[in-house]
């Protein structure tokens, strides 16, 4: 319920899918928490995506309004036991 059918199969699909799904959680939670307390996300409104390069990307659902110009950098990291993730996020200035 909580993952997206894409993550959903993108993480099903790997030699140790409970490893690449705790992974994806991690980066929405670090998602969510970058943006701060003034912008209340959920889980459900966050897509963990692989970019081009293969790179971990979080993809605000566009139901979500808010108002800010924005770049996501994420990192995931994970072990057998553990997994981690870090997000930044930077706010671009419209000139």
């Amino acid at each position: 319920r909580i993952f997206s059918s894409h993550e959903y199969n993108y993480a099903i699909n790997k030699s140790n899918p409970e490893q690449c799904f705790a992974g994806i959680w991690c980066a929405k939670e670090a998602t969510i928490k970058a943006f701060g307390k003034k912008k209340k996300l959920n889980v459900k409104q966050i897509e963990i995506r692989c970019s081009k390069n293969n790179a971990p990307e979080a993809v605000v659902s566009k139901n979500v309004k808010l108002n800010l110009k924005y770049i996501i950098s994420i990192s995931i990291s994970h072990t057998k036991d553990f997994a981690t993730a870090v997000a930044v996020i930077e706010l671009i200035n419209e000139k």
